[in-house]
């Protein structure tokens, strides 16, 4: 036994082993499980991810952003714990032999990150250019004052301050503080998609005043993996990379490999660039790329999201050609791709 046969073994019936870590954590707590299935599911899924990556801090990485929110809106943490330790038993007795050497590290690691610093990051609004226009943007959105927030961001442009300047200096760092708002429990998943939304929505008013003249730098195609629901990223990236004189092409989140294929090739793509939000998406990732690959030999092809965070050089391993972190980072990578 390996980890990839460990990992095929536990995508193909994680519901069931789900079910006997709700059973056992049942036995041993008196608190609500109501959500607990679901929950377990998706750390089997993750745990998964990780045997297949052989990263065992990527199956801790996603229990610290738990412990993170939950810290941060003052809840506690030991429910974790005891939930780490039903799934582990869950697994011990239900997998074949050799199983439990094989989740040791990765057990011990998700331990391990419930006893670190696992703290959100305090809000960035207060370090930006833009600070006051951040704030009051900000309290635009949670309003749902979509036309305050357009002349805002019009105005922003308008002062002279470079178009892409507003999307990295003011709307990345109020799209982060939405997201840091919903962890601490102050927003509702309705409040921060609308507000995502009038984001969008924004940056066309930013494309707009900038007056764009003819693409003249080649083609990038932006999607996120089938599976991602999150393209925020990927849409101000496209806008950044339309201010710099290339034709983007932004397909959005959830894109199957072969039409994103299919995309890249009939457009003469330069660029793609690929996002995933969740470890349990980058096998999907790594096909993605090795199915661009066979369409479009010469394709660049970039990596980013928060699924590979932490990881190292793993990017190289899925095949790709280079990894951002950053907006600016990525934007930088593709002015010279």
């Amino acid at each position: 036994m390996n980890d990839t046969f460990l990992a095929n073994l536990l995508d193909s019936s994680p519901g069931s082993y789900a079910r006997d870590a709700v059973r056992r954590l049942r036995a041993a707590s008196e608190q609500d499980h109501g959500t607990w299935q679901e929950s377990f599911t998706t750390w089997i899924g993750v745990l998964a991810a990780a045997l297949r990556t052989g990263r065992p801090s990527l199956f801790a990485s996603h229990l610290t952003w738990l412990r993170a929110a939950s810290e941060g809106r003052s809840e506690s943490t030991e429910f974790l714990a005891a939930g780490i330790n039903a799934l582990h038993k869950a697994l011990s007795g239900s997998l074949p032999e050799g199983a439990e050497q094989l989740l040791a590290p990765y057990m011990a690691a998700a331990e391990e990150s419930l006893g670190g610093e696992g703290t959100l990051p305090p809000s960035a609004l207060e370090a930006s250019p833009f600070a006051s226009d951040a704030i009051a943007l900000l309290q635009d959105l949670v309003r749902g004052n979509a036309h305050q927030a357009s002349v805002r961001v019009r105005a922003a442009v308008a002062s002279g301050a470079a178009p892409s300047e507003v999307i990295l200096q003011l709307l990345l760092p109020v799209e982060r503080e939405l997201g840091r708002l919903w962890h601490l429990g102050e927003l509702s998943i309705a409040e921060e998609h609308f507000a995502t939304r009038i984001i969008r929505r924004a940056l066309g008013d930013v494309l707009s005043a900038a007056n764009l003249e003819a693409p003249e730098r080649g083609c990038i195609v932006l999607a996120g993996v089938a599976g991602d629901e999150h393209d925020i990223g990927i849409a101000m990236l496209g806008a950044l990379c339309e201010l710099e004189g290339w034709r983007a092409i932004d397909l959005g989140a959830n894109i199957p490999a072969e039409e994103l294929a299919r995309t890249c090739t009939y457009s003469e793509a330069d660029v793609a660039l690929i996002s995933a939000s969740m470890a349990t998406q980058l096998q999907a990732m790594g096909e993605t790329i090795s199915t661009l690959r066979q369409h479009k030999p010469a394709l660049r092809i970039l990596v980013g999201g928060y699924a590979l965070a932490g990881t190292g050089e793993l990017w190289k391993s899925l095949g790709a050609d280079g990894y951002s972190e950053t907006l600016a980072q990525a934007l930088d990578w593709i002015q010279q791709a």
